[in-house]
């Protein structure tokens, strides 16, 4: 970051034949841990031209996507576009949001990036509760006789066709084993023996967030795997596996996965 600062600094300094500071003070780290701290601060940032007195209005400043977030284009497929959508239930109410912060420069110039609460301009209305905490989800890598258990989503469904391993999200409680115990019983009907290993990855979906997935490799288990849910369940060798169309979160799993 500081190679990045110093470069922009010299080639603005030279766009403006000026030689001066760019950032006022050293970078910091804050974890975003709320859509109400993102929410605050997606506003601060649109405001912050109109703040530091270069552009009369946050749409004016050519160089900000608050157009983007505003526009009622829904059909705009936009990495803006998505996040506003799920923060807010329109481009307007986002719009209403952003404006009620003008109405008290003060406070916008006394923001803090530490917690939400040092900024809490204009009203809660019209925002989507969403939480950014990952969604747990435990899966079972299950081998016999060289090969994996690998499952295809119904047609017709979320994410139709694509291959996955058996499992599914934690329940309020449950832990990561005792979850994919239940998972495997309704999706299989086999009872796991133990878990030998497991293995975290993270992976996230435009239409879903974060996902925090459990790779467990199962241990044993009794009874034959029956297909009660899926549109086929099969046994496959790793470089099949690596040739089949997985579910997108799984590619990096599997791209690491040896015989």
């Amino acid at each position: 970051m500081q190679k990045f600062a110093i470069s922009y600094t010299k080639s603005l300094n030279v766009w403006s034949g000026s030689v001066r500071h760019v950032f006022q003070g050293s970078y910091q780290i804050r974890l975003v841990d709320s859509n109400e701290y993102l929410s605050q601060l997606c506003r601060y940032i649109h405001l912050n031209p109109v703040k530091g007195h270069l552009a009369k209005a946050p749409e004016l400043w050519p160089h900000s996507d608050f157009a983007e977030w505003i526009s009622s284009n829904t059909s705009r497929n936009t990495p803006a576009v998505r996040l506003r959508e799920l923060l807010f239930e329109s481009a307007d109410d986002y719009r209403d949001f952003v404006l009620a912060g003008l109405d008290d420069p003060d406070k916008i110039s006394d923001f803090s990036l530490g917690k939400s609460s040092d900024f809490s301009l204009g009203s809660n209305s019209g925002r989507n509760q969403i939480s950014l905490e990952p969604t747990r989800v435990a899966v079972g890598v299950i081998k016999n006789e060289g090969k994996y258990l690998i499952c295809q989503r119904k047609r017709g469904g979320r994410y139709e066709l694509k291959w996955e391993f058996p499992g599914g999200k934690l329940e309020k409680g449950e832990s990561t084993e005792d979850c994919l115990r239940r998972e495997l019983q309704e999706e299989l009907s086999i009872r796991i023996h133990s878990i030998d290993r497991v293995e975290t990855h993270d992976a996230y979906y435009e239409d879903g967030g974060m996902f925090s997935v459990a790779y467990c490799f199962v241990a044993g288990y009794d009874g034959d795997p029956q297909n009660n849910v899926f549109e086929q369940i099969r046994w496959v060798t790793v470089s099949e596996l690596k040739e089949m169309d997985v579910l997108d979160g799984n590619k990096a799993f599997i791209a690491n996965l040896t015989i």
